[in-house]
């Protein structure tokens, strides 16, 4: 999905080097960027999700190696 994400980009890019300086410049300057600016966020916030995603199921995995370098019986898990 990162992929489709990041080809996202091209169509903004032409929205705010060619749409926007014909059409809408006058009446909304800073269309553009609220637009990058909610692509971005919108970027952050999937990667963010993806990191936590990621984190939750390494710490529910017994077997990943923790401190100390023992499986299993590394530092206490808050109840």
């Amino acid at each position: 999905h990162e992929w489709a994400y990041l080809a996202g980009f091209v169509p903004l890019e032409l929205f705010v080097s060619v749409v926007h300086p014909h059409l809408l410049s006058p009446r909304l300057p800073f269309l553009p960027l609220l637009a990058t600016s909610v692509y971005c966020a919108v970027g952050v916030h999937y990667c963010t999700g993806l990191a936590y995603a990621f984190w939750a199921q390494q710490r529910q995995r017994p077997d990943i190696v923790e401190e100390g370098g023992r499986r299993g019986q590394g530092a206490a898990k808050p109840d």
